[in-house]
C-alpha cells in the first residue's frame, strides 16, 4: 500500500499544531494551580455575630430549662405586675 503526499504542507501544519498544543499542556501540568479564598470584613463580622447569638441561645435554653423545672415542681410564680408591664410595652411597640 502506498501513501501519497506524506510531506504535504497541510499535514506538516497539523503536526506542528499538535506538537505546540501538547507542549502547552505539559507546561500547564508543571505549574500547580492554587485557589485563594479571602473573607470580607462583613463576612467576619457576621461570623462573630453568629457566635454571639449561639451563646445567647445557650443562655436562653438554660433559662427555659430552669423555668420548666420550676413549673413541674410547682414552684414557678408569675409576677402579674411585671407581666402586665411587659404586655403594655409590647402593645405600644417599645420592645
Amino acid at each position: 500500500m502506498k501513501i501519497n503526499n506524506t510531506n504535504n504542507i497541510s499535514n506538516v501544519k497539523y503536526i506542528n499544531s499538535y506538537k505546540a498544543n501538547s507542549e502547552k499542556t505539559k507546561n500547564n501540568e508543571k505549574s500547580p494551580k492554587s485557589d485563594k479564598l479571602e473573607i470580607s470584613i462583613e463576612g467576619k463580622a457576621l461570623n462573630n455575630l453568629s457566635t454571639v447569638n449561639d451563646n445567647i441561645d445557650i443562655k436562653d435554653m438554660k433559662e427555659v430549662e430552669r423555668i420548666k423545672k420550676q413549673l413541674t415542681e410547682g414552684k414557678y410564680k408569675v409576677d402579674s405586675k411585671v407581666l402586665a408591664e411587659k404586655l403594655v410595652d409590647i402593645m405600644k411597640g417599645r420592645v
